[in-house]
Protein backbone atom coordinates (compact mmCIF):
# COMPACT_ATOMS: atom_id res chain seq x y z
CA UNK A 1 0.00 0.00 0.00
CA UNK A 2 1.38 3.75 -0.84
CA UNK A 3 2.35 5.52 2.04
CA UNK A 4 -0.22 9.11 2.67
CA UNK A 5 0.72 11.95 0.42
CA UNK A 6 0.87 15.48 2.45
CA UNK A 7 -1.32 18.38 1.17
CA UNK A 8 1.59 20.40 0.10
CA UNK A 9 3.29 17.52 -2.46
CA UNK A 10 -0.04 17.05 -3.93
CA UNK A 11 -0.40 21.11 -4.81
CA UNK A 12 3.24 21.11 -5.77
CA UNK A 13 3.21 17.56 -7.97
CA UNK A 14 0.19 18.55 -9.50
CA UNK A 15 1.36 21.78 -10.84
CA UNK A 16 2.64 21.45 -14.41
CA UNK A 17 6.18 22.29 -15.09
CA UNK A 18 6.62 23.58 -18.55
CA UNK A 19 9.91 22.25 -19.09
CA UNK A 20 8.60 18.68 -18.60
CA UNK A 21 7.45 16.26 -20.74
CA UNK A 22 3.81 15.92 -20.61
CA UNK A 23 4.54 11.80 -20.16
CA UNK A 24 5.93 12.68 -17.25
CA UNK A 25 3.75 15.21 -15.84
CA UNK A 26 0.93 12.71 -16.67
CA UNK A 27 2.55 9.87 -14.44
CA UNK A 28 3.03 12.13 -12.07
CA UNK A 29 -0.42 12.87 -12.13
CA UNK A 30 -1.42 9.54 -11.51
CA UNK A 31 1.16 8.80 -9.08
CA UNK A 32 -0.21 11.51 -7.01
CA UNK A 33 -3.61 10.01 -7.24
CA UNK A 34 -1.90 6.52 -6.37
CA UNK A 35 -0.77 8.34 -3.05
CA UNK A 36 -4.07 10.08 -2.50
CA UNK A 37 -6.05 7.10 -2.77
CA UNK A 38 -3.74 4.94 -1.40
CA UNK A 39 -4.33 2.75 -4.47
CA UNK A 40 -2.60 -0.42 -5.69
CA UNK A 41 -2.44 1.32 -9.12
CA UNK A 42 -3.87 4.48 -10.93
CA UNK A 43 -4.36 5.60 -13.91
CA UNK A 44 -4.70 8.74 -16.12
CA UNK A 45 -7.40 9.39 -19.15
CA UNK A 46 -7.69 12.19 -20.95
CA UNK A 47 -10.75 12.91 -23.37
CA UNK A 48 -9.90 13.00 -27.13
CA UNK A 49 -12.38 15.85 -28.73
CA UNK A 50 -11.48 14.80 -32.36
CA UNK A 51 -12.54 11.44 -31.15
CA UNK A 52 -14.88 12.03 -28.55
CA UNK A 53 -13.71 9.11 -26.47
CA UNK A 54 -11.31 8.62 -23.57
CA UNK A 55 -7.58 7.53 -23.69
CA UNK A 56 -4.67 6.62 -21.86
CA UNK A 57 -2.26 8.93 -20.77
CA UNK A 58 -0.28 8.29 -18.02
CA UNK A 59 0.23 5.17 -15.05
CA UNK A 60 1.43 5.16 -11.66
CA UNK A 61 3.16 1.90 -12.30
CA UNK A 62 3.93 2.39 -16.09
CA UNK A 63 4.61 -1.76 -16.43
CA UNK A 64 2.40 -3.06 -14.06
CA UNK A 65 -0.24 -0.22 -15.31
CA UNK A 66 0.04 -1.06 -19.03
CA UNK A 67 -0.76 -4.58 -18.36
CA UNK A 68 -3.53 -4.10 -15.94
CA UNK A 69 -5.06 -1.60 -18.70
CA UNK A 70 -4.58 -4.17 -21.68
CA UNK A 71 -6.51 -6.64 -19.26
CA UNK A 72 -9.53 -4.60 -18.81
CA UNK A 73 -9.01 -3.10 -22.85
CA UNK A 74 -12.86 -4.57 -23.13
CA UNK A 75 -13.95 -2.18 -19.92
CA UNK A 76 -13.74 1.05 -22.11
CA UNK A 77 -17.13 1.56 -22.45
CA UNK A 78 -17.92 1.15 -19.09
CA UNK A 79 -15.20 3.96 -18.59
CA UNK A 80 -16.75 6.24 -20.41
CA UNK A 81 -20.01 5.73 -19.15
CA UNK A 82 -18.93 6.13 -15.81
CA UNK A 83 -17.56 9.40 -16.36
CA UNK A 84 -20.74 10.75 -17.63
CA UNK A 85 -22.12 9.86 -14.30
CA UNK A 86 -19.35 11.11 -12.25
CA UNK A 87 -17.45 9.42 -9.11
CA UNK A 88 -18.34 5.23 -9.28
CA UNK A 89 -16.79 2.92 -6.97
CA UNK A 90 -17.24 -0.99 -8.77
CA UNK A 91 -16.64 -3.37 -5.60
CA UNK A 92 -15.35 -6.57 -7.58
CA UNK A 93 -14.60 -10.10 -5.81
CA UNK A 94 -11.02 -9.77 -4.78
CA UNK A 95 -10.71 -6.24 -5.69
CA UNK A 96 -12.47 -2.77 -5.97
CA UNK A 97 -12.40 -0.12 -9.28
CA UNK A 98 -12.42 3.55 -8.57
CA UNK A 99 -13.81 5.53 -11.42
CA UNK A 100 -13.17 9.16 -10.74
CA UNK A 101 -14.16 11.76 -13.87
CA UNK A 102 -12.44 15.25 -13.34
CA UNK A 103 -13.91 18.37 -14.60
CA UNK A 104 -13.89 21.91 -15.16
CA UNK A 105 -16.49 24.05 -15.08
CA UNK A 106 -17.87 24.54 -18.82
CA UNK A 107 -15.83 22.26 -19.99
CA UNK A 108 -17.33 19.07 -18.46
CA UNK A 109 -15.44 15.64 -17.87
CA UNK A 110 -11.74 16.62 -19.34
CA UNK A 111 -10.13 13.51 -17.55
CA UNK A 112 -11.11 9.99 -15.70
CA UNK A 113 -8.48 8.44 -12.78
CA UNK A 114 -9.03 4.76 -13.15
CA UNK A 115 -7.42 3.09 -9.79
CA UNK A 116 -7.37 -0.45 -8.76
CA UNK A 117 -6.91 -1.59 -4.62
CA UNK A 118 -7.27 -5.05 -3.29
CA UNK A 119 -9.95 -4.03 -0.71
CA UNK A 120 -12.63 -1.40 -0.24
CA UNK A 121 -11.34 2.69 -0.36
CA UNK A 122 -11.23 3.73 3.22
CA UNK A 123 -13.44 6.91 3.27
CA UNK A 124 -10.75 9.39 4.36
CA UNK A 125 -8.74 8.78 1.31
CA UNK A 126 -11.76 9.18 -0.93
CA UNK A 127 -12.70 13.07 1.07
CA UNK A 128 -8.77 13.90 0.81
CA UNK A 129 -9.10 13.01 -3.45
CA UNK A 130 -12.31 15.16 -3.67
CA UNK A 131 -10.60 17.76 -2.07
CA UNK A 132 -8.15 17.62 -5.09
CA UNK A 133 -10.12 16.85 -7.95
CA UNK A 134 -10.91 20.28 -8.87
CA UNK A 135 -7.39 21.50 -8.51
CA UNK A 136 -6.04 18.54 -10.75
CA UNK A 137 -8.54 19.11 -13.29
CA UNK A 138 -7.56 22.79 -13.43
CA UNK A 139 -3.93 21.79 -13.66
CA UNK A 140 -4.53 19.39 -16.34
CA UNK A 141 -6.87 21.78 -18.62
CA UNK A 142 -3.41 24.27 -18.02
CA UNK A 143 -1.84 21.66 -19.05
CA UNK A 144 -3.41 21.20 -21.94
CA UNK A 145 -4.01 24.70 -23.19
CA UNK A 146 -0.64 26.44 -22.53
CA UNK A 147 0.49 22.57 -24.55
CA UNK A 148 -2.14 23.49 -27.40
CA UNK A 149 -0.56 27.33 -27.45
CA UNK A 150 2.89 26.31 -27.91
CA UNK A 151 2.04 23.98 -30.54
CA UNK A 152 0.07 26.89 -32.26
CA UNK A 153 3.14 28.83 -31.56
CA UNK A 154 6.14 26.41 -32.77
CA UNK A 155 3.47 26.12 -36.37
CA UNK A 156 3.11 29.66 -36.51
CA UNK A 157 6.81 30.48 -36.65
CA UNK A 158 7.83 27.75 -38.82
CA UNK A 159 5.05 29.08 -40.94
CA UNK A 160 6.90 32.41 -40.98
CA UNK A 161 9.86 30.93 -41.40
CA UNK A 162 8.52 29.51 -44.51
CA UNK A 163 7.20 32.48 -45.63
CA UNK A 164 10.08 34.80 -44.82
CA UNK A 165 12.20 32.13 -47.04
CA UNK A 166 9.87 32.21 -49.93
CA UNK A 167 9.71 36.48 -49.12
CA UNK A 168 13.90 36.49 -49.58
CA UNK A 169 13.88 34.15 -52.83
CA UNK A 170 11.36 36.37 -54.42
CA UNK A 171 12.48 38.41 -57.64
CA UNK A 172 9.28 40.84 -57.13
CA UNK A 173 10.44 43.46 -54.56
CA UNK A 174 8.04 43.53 -51.58
CA UNK A 175 7.51 45.55 -48.43
CA UNK A 176 5.05 45.33 -45.88
CA UNK A 177 3.97 48.69 -43.87
CA UNK A 178 2.33 49.32 -41.09
CA UNK A 179 -0.28 51.89 -40.13
CA UNK A 180 2.32 54.36 -39.42
CA UNK A 181 4.20 53.88 -42.74
CA UNK A 182 7.00 51.94 -41.06
CA UNK A 183 8.59 48.86 -42.77
CA UNK A 184 7.63 45.74 -41.30
CA UNK A 185 8.89 43.36 -43.84
CA UNK A 186 11.02 42.97 -46.93
CA UNK A 187 12.96 41.53 -49.30
CA UNK A 188 16.47 42.45 -50.96
CA UNK A 189 15.04 42.27 -54.22
CA UNK A 190 12.59 45.56 -53.35
CA UNK A 191 16.16 47.44 -51.80
CA UNK A 192 18.06 46.25 -54.88
CA UNK A 193 15.40 47.67 -57.22
CA UNK A 194 15.34 51.43 -55.01
CA UNK A 195 19.23 51.46 -55.19
CA UNK A 196 19.24 50.52 -51.35
CA UNK A 197 22.20 48.54 -50.48
CA UNK A 198 23.28 47.35 -46.70
CA UNK A 199 21.32 45.62 -44.49
CA UNK A 200 18.07 47.87 -43.19
CA UNK A 201 17.12 46.96 -39.67
CA UNK A 202 12.75 46.82 -39.57
CA UNK A 203 10.25 49.12 -38.22
CA UNK A 204 12.26 52.27 -40.10
CA UNK A 205 9.90 55.05 -41.74
CA UNK A 206 9.41 54.82 -45.22
CA UNK A 207 11.11 57.73 -45.94
CA UNK A 208 14.25 56.16 -45.74
CA UNK A 209 12.85 53.56 -48.68
CA UNK A 210 13.66 56.84 -51.44
CA UNK A 211 16.58 58.28 -50.47
CA UNK A 212 18.07 57.07 -53.95
CA UNK A 213 15.31 57.64 -56.23
CA UNK A 214 15.86 60.71 -59.04
CA UNK A 215 13.19 63.40 -58.25
CA UNK A 216 10.77 62.32 -60.42
CA UNK A 217 10.73 58.90 -59.49
CA UNK A 218 10.42 59.84 -55.42
CA UNK A 219 7.59 61.89 -55.96
CA UNK A 220 5.68 59.23 -57.74
CA UNK A 221 6.82 56.11 -55.37
CA UNK A 222 6.04 58.40 -52.57
CA UNK A 223 2.51 58.84 -53.72
CA UNK A 224 1.50 55.19 -54.29
CA UNK A 225 2.75 54.79 -50.55
CA UNK A 226 0.50 57.84 -49.42
CA UNK A 227 -2.49 56.53 -51.34
CA UNK A 228 -1.97 52.97 -50.15
CA UNK A 229 -1.68 54.43 -46.12
CA UNK A 230 -4.83 56.03 -46.42
CA UNK A 231 -6.75 53.51 -47.99
CA UNK A 232 -6.76 53.48 -51.82
CA UNK A 233 -4.85 51.27 -54.35
CA UNK A 234 -2.71 53.16 -56.80
CA UNK A 235 -0.54 51.34 -59.31
CA UNK A 236 2.65 52.99 -60.83
CA UNK A 237 5.73 53.42 -62.79
CA UNK A 238 9.03 54.97 -61.91
CA UNK A 239 12.43 54.61 -62.87
CA UNK A 240 15.11 52.92 -60.49
CA UNK A 241 18.50 54.99 -59.55
CA UNK A 242 20.30 52.75 -62.40
CA UNK A 243 17.98 53.51 -65.16
CA UNK A 244 15.68 50.27 -65.24
CA UNK A 245 11.66 51.10 -65.55
CA UNK A 246 9.35 49.58 -62.33
CA UNK A 247 6.28 49.79 -61.56
CA UNK A 248 5.07 49.70 -58.07
CA UNK A 249 1.73 48.08 -56.69
CA UNK A 250 0.71 49.74 -53.72
CA UNK A 251 -2.07 47.66 -51.74
CA UNK A 252 -3.91 48.94 -48.94
CA UNK A 253 -4.87 46.30 -46.02
CA UNK A 254 -6.38 46.34 -42.44
CA UNK A 255 -2.85 48.00 -40.56
CA UNK A 256 -0.81 49.37 -43.47
CA UNK A 257 -0.03 48.62 -46.90
CA UNK A 258 1.84 45.88 -49.27
CA UNK A 259 4.25 47.63 -51.91
CA UNK A 260 4.93 45.03 -55.11
CA UNK A 261 7.88 46.23 -57.07
CA UNK A 262 8.73 44.33 -60.31
CA UNK A 263 11.26 45.78 -62.88
CA UNK A 264 9.67 45.74 -65.73
CA UNK A 265 12.57 45.38 -68.44
CA UNK A 266 12.69 41.92 -68.99
CA UNK A 267 9.28 42.15 -70.01
CA UNK A 268 9.48 45.10 -72.24
CA UNK A 269 12.30 43.50 -73.54
CA UNK A 270 10.25 40.23 -74.25
CA UNK A 271 7.49 42.63 -75.89
CA UNK A 272 9.47 44.48 -78.05
CA UNK A 273 11.45 40.44 -79.21
CA UNK A 274 7.43 39.92 -79.99
CA UNK A 275 7.25 42.59 -81.76
CA UNK A 276 10.17 42.15 -83.74
CA UNK A 277 9.24 39.12 -84.73
CA UNK A 278 5.79 40.08 -85.74
CA UNK A 279 7.50 42.24 -88.08
CA UNK A 280 10.27 40.45 -89.80
CA UNK A 281 6.99 37.97 -90.31
CA UNK A 282 5.17 40.64 -91.95
CA UNK A 283 8.75 41.86 -94.14
CA UNK A 284 8.82 38.11 -95.05
CA UNK A 285 5.31 37.76 -96.26
CA UNK A 286 6.21 41.17 -98.47
CA UNK A 287 9.78 40.30 -99.52
CA UNK A 288 8.19 36.70 -100.62
CA UNK A 289 5.85 38.66 -102.66
CA UNK A 290 8.27 40.83 -104.13
CA UNK A 291 10.73 37.93 -105.76
CA UNK A 292 8.00 36.11 -106.86
CA UNK A 293 6.44 39.03 -108.78
CA UNK A 294 10.17 40.15 -110.08
CA UNK A 295 10.95 36.36 -111.31
CA UNK A 296 8.10 36.46 -113.68
CA UNK A 297 9.61 39.45 -115.74
CA UNK A 298 12.93 38.31 -114.84
CA UNK A 299 12.41 35.48 -116.64
CA UNK A 300 10.80 37.14 -120.47
CA UNK A 301 14.55 40.16 -119.77
CA UNK A 302 16.49 37.06 -119.72
CA UNK A 303 14.85 35.58 -122.84
CA UNK A 304 15.11 38.14 -124.88
CA UNK A 305 18.40 39.69 -124.37
CA UNK A 306 19.82 36.28 -125.09
CA UNK A 307 18.12 36.36 -128.56
CA UNK A 308 19.65 40.00 -129.19
CA UNK A 309 23.35 38.15 -128.21
CA UNK A 310 22.53 35.28 -130.62
CA UNK A 311 22.14 37.70 -133.31
CA UNK A 312 25.96 38.93 -134.89
CA UNK A 313 24.82 41.59 -136.84
CA UNK A 314 23.43 43.99 -134.12
CA UNK A 315 26.62 44.70 -132.66
CA UNK A 316 25.73 47.94 -130.43
CA UNK A 317 22.25 45.29 -129.07
CA UNK A 318 24.43 43.04 -128.44
CA UNK A 319 26.61 45.40 -125.68
CA UNK A 320 23.20 46.36 -124.45
CA UNK A 321 22.07 43.32 -124.09
CA UNK A 322 25.50 42.27 -122.18
CA UNK A 323 24.45 45.03 -119.64
CA UNK A 324 21.29 43.99 -119.66
CA UNK A 325 22.21 39.85 -118.21
CA UNK A 326 24.43 41.76 -115.85
CA UNK A 327 21.43 43.76 -114.43
CA UNK A 328 19.63 40.51 -114.78
CA UNK A 329 22.37 38.55 -112.86
CA UNK A 330 22.11 41.04 -110.07
CA UNK A 331 18.24 41.35 -109.75
CA UNK A 332 18.43 37.28 -109.51
CA UNK A 333 20.76 37.70 -106.92
CA UNK A 334 18.84 40.13 -105.37
CA UNK A 335 15.78 38.23 -105.46
CA UNK A 336 17.90 35.29 -104.21
CA UNK A 337 19.06 37.10 -100.98
CA UNK A 338 14.92 37.76 -100.27
CA UNK A 339 14.06 34.33 -100.64
CA UNK A 340 16.54 33.08 -98.42
CA UNK A 341 15.35 35.19 -95.96
CA UNK A 342 11.78 34.97 -96.31
CA UNK A 343 11.78 31.24 -95.99
CA UNK A 344 13.01 28.70 -92.85
CA UNK A 345 16.03 27.97 -93.64
CA UNK A 346 15.89 24.04 -94.37
CA UNK A 347 19.19 21.65 -93.68
CA UNK A 348 19.90 18.27 -95.41
CA UNK A 349 22.57 17.51 -92.62
CA UNK A 350 25.42 15.07 -93.04
CA UNK A 351 28.97 14.73 -91.80
CA UNK A 352 31.23 18.26 -92.62
CA UNK A 353 34.68 18.66 -92.05
CA UNK A 354 34.53 22.31 -91.64
CA UNK A 355 38.47 22.54 -92.36
CA UNK A 356 37.98 20.93 -95.46
CA UNK A 357 34.93 22.98 -96.05
CA UNK A 358 36.13 26.37 -95.69
CA UNK A 359 39.50 24.83 -97.93
CA UNK A 360 37.76 24.28 -100.43
CA UNK A 361 35.89 28.18 -100.16
CA UNK A 362 39.12 29.64 -100.01
CA UNK A 363 40.57 27.80 -103.04
CA UNK A 364 37.62 28.63 -105.00
CA UNK A 365 37.76 32.56 -104.02
CA UNK A 366 41.41 32.59 -104.47
CA UNK A 367 41.44 34.44 -108.10
CA UNK A 368 38.96 36.73 -106.66
CA UNK A 369 40.95 37.27 -103.26
CA UNK A 370 43.87 38.05 -105.24
CA UNK A 371 42.71 40.28 -107.89
CA UNK A 372 41.57 42.33 -104.64
CA UNK A 373 44.96 42.12 -102.89
CA UNK A 374 44.23 39.96 -99.90
CA UNK A 375 46.35 37.80 -98.25
CA UNK A 376 44.78 34.96 -96.32
CA UNK A 377 46.27 33.59 -92.85
CA UNK A 378 44.48 30.22 -92.23
CA UNK A 379 44.87 28.36 -89.35
CA UNK A 380 43.32 25.20 -88.44
CA UNK A 381 43.64 22.54 -85.26
CA UNK A 382 45.24 19.03 -85.60
CA UNK A 383 42.08 16.91 -85.38
CA UNK A 384 39.15 16.87 -87.85
CA UNK A 385 36.44 19.13 -86.80
CA UNK A 386 33.46 17.33 -87.45
CA UNK A 387 29.89 18.67 -87.57
CA UNK A 388 26.44 17.45 -88.81
CA UNK A 389 25.46 20.17 -91.40
CA UNK A 390 24.40 21.25 -95.13
CA UNK A 391 27.68 21.60 -96.94
CA UNK A 392 26.16 23.73 -99.60
CA UNK A 393 24.73 26.00 -96.51
CA UNK A 394 27.89 26.23 -94.83
CA UNK A 395 29.35 26.87 -97.57
CA UNK A 396 27.39 30.04 -98.82
CA UNK A 397 27.75 31.46 -94.64
CA UNK A 398 31.49 30.97 -95.26
CA UNK A 399 31.53 32.71 -98.86
CA UNK A 400 29.22 35.38 -97.54
CA UNK A 401 31.59 36.55 -94.40
CA UNK A 402 34.39 36.47 -96.84
CA UNK A 403 33.19 38.34 -99.25
CA UNK A 404 32.02 41.05 -96.79
CA UNK A 405 35.85 40.76 -95.15
CA UNK A 406 37.11 41.89 -98.63
CA UNK A 407 34.25 44.30 -99.43
CA UNK A 408 35.94 46.15 -95.82
CA UNK A 409 39.27 46.37 -97.31
CA UNK A 410 39.60 48.24 -100.42
CA UNK A 411 42.79 48.77 -100.70
CA UNK A 412 43.46 45.21 -99.53
CA UNK A 413 44.93 43.84 -96.42
CA UNK A 414 45.31 40.45 -94.34
CA UNK A 415 42.09 37.84 -94.19
CA UNK A 416 42.97 36.32 -90.91
CA UNK A 417 40.33 32.30 -90.78
CA UNK A 418 40.81 30.42 -88.25
CA UNK A 419 38.80 26.54 -87.52
CA UNK A 420 39.53 25.60 -84.00
CA UNK A 421 37.85 23.17 -80.95
CA UNK A 422 35.67 25.20 -78.03
CA UNK A 423 34.27 24.14 -75.04
CA UNK A 424 30.73 24.34 -76.98
CA UNK A 425 31.98 22.59 -80.13
CA UNK A 426 34.05 23.92 -83.43
CA UNK A 427 34.88 27.58 -83.66
CA UNK A 428 35.15 29.44 -86.84
CA UNK A 429 36.67 32.80 -86.79
CA UNK A 430 37.25 35.23 -89.91
CA UNK A 431 38.60 38.74 -89.59
CA UNK A 432 39.69 41.42 -91.16
CA UNK A 433 41.78 44.86 -91.32
CA UNK A 434 39.01 46.61 -92.17
CA UNK A 435 38.08 50.16 -90.80
CA UNK A 436 35.94 48.20 -88.29
CA UNK A 437 32.35 49.68 -87.42
CA UNK A 438 31.17 51.72 -84.06
CA UNK A 439 28.98 50.86 -81.43
CA UNK A 440 25.72 52.03 -83.12
CA UNK A 441 26.19 50.28 -86.37
CA UNK A 442 26.83 46.68 -83.92
CA UNK A 443 23.76 47.26 -82.64
CA UNK A 444 21.62 47.12 -86.16
CA UNK A 445 24.09 44.80 -87.50
CA UNK A 446 21.35 41.80 -87.78
CA UNK A 447 18.56 44.15 -88.02
CA UNK A 448 17.34 43.68 -91.83
CA UNK A 449 17.79 45.81 -94.16
CA UNK A 450 19.96 47.73 -92.40
CA UNK A 451 23.27 48.32 -94.18
CA UNK A 452 26.33 51.03 -94.61
CA UNK A 453 26.96 49.91 -97.87
CA UNK A 454 25.45 51.72 -101.22
CA UNK A 455 24.43 48.40 -103.26
CA UNK A 456 23.20 46.16 -99.91
CA UNK A 457 20.47 44.39 -99.17
CA UNK A 458 21.34 44.65 -95.08
CA UNK A 459 19.98 40.66 -96.05
CA UNK A 460 23.58 39.08 -96.13
CA UNK A 461 24.39 38.54 -92.27
CA UNK A 462 20.88 38.03 -91.47
CA UNK A 463 20.89 34.99 -93.41
CA UNK A 464 24.32 34.15 -92.38
CA UNK A 465 22.87 34.34 -88.86
CA UNK A 466 20.05 32.34 -90.07
CA UNK A 467 22.10 29.62 -91.42
CA UNK A 468 24.01 29.09 -88.33
CA UNK A 469 20.92 29.02 -86.19
CA UNK A 470 19.76 26.11 -88.18
CA UNK A 471 22.43 24.50 -87.52
CA UNK A 472 21.68 24.80 -83.83
CA UNK A 473 24.91 27.12 -83.56
CA UNK A 474 25.29 30.33 -82.32
CA UNK A 475 27.24 33.69 -84.17
CA UNK A 476 29.03 36.90 -82.51
CA UNK A 477 30.94 40.07 -84.12
CA UNK A 478 33.37 41.33 -82.44
CA UNK A 479 34.54 45.74 -84.19
CA UNK A 480 36.37 48.49 -83.17
CA UNK A 481 36.90 51.33 -85.33
CA UNK A 482 40.28 51.53 -86.78
CA UNK A 483 40.41 47.48 -85.61
CA UNK A 484 38.90 45.65 -88.00
CA UNK A 485 36.00 43.19 -87.61
CA UNK A 486 36.35 39.63 -86.15
CA UNK A 487 32.85 37.02 -86.98
CA UNK A 488 32.64 33.90 -84.39
CA UNK A 489 31.02 30.93 -85.25
CA UNK A 490 30.29 28.18 -83.16
CA UNK A 491 29.06 24.95 -83.92
CA UNK A 492 28.17 21.71 -82.34
CA UNK A 493 30.13 19.07 -82.47
CA UNK A 494 33.28 17.29 -81.71
CA UNK A 495 36.74 16.66 -83.31
CA UNK A 496 38.24 13.34 -84.20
Amino acid sequence: MAEPLHEDSVIRALAWNPHQSQDDYYSIVANSWKQLLAADITLLYLFAEETSSFLLAGASDREGGFEWVRSIRGTDERVLQAALRGFVEDQQPGRTVLYWPLSTPGAGAIALIVAEKSEPFAAAAIAKARRYAQTTASSLQHARMLTRLASTLAAERDQAQRMNAILQTLTLGVIALDAHGRVRESNPAAYELLGLTGTRRSRHPWEQLVSELPPRSLETFSGCILSALNGVRRRDEFTSPDGRPVCVDAIPFAGGAILVLEDLGPRLEQERELARVKRLAEIGQMTAAIAHELRNPLTSIRGAAQMITSERRLKKAREWAEVVLEEVADLERLCNEFLDFARPVEVAPEEVNLAELIEEVLAHDEPYLRQAGIRVSYRRGKRKPIIMGDPVRLSQAVRNLIRNAVEAMPEGGCLTVSVTKSPKGVRVRIADEGEGMTEEQLSHLFTPFYTTKANGTGLGLCNVKKTVEAHRGSMSVESRRGKGTTVTMIFPGGTT
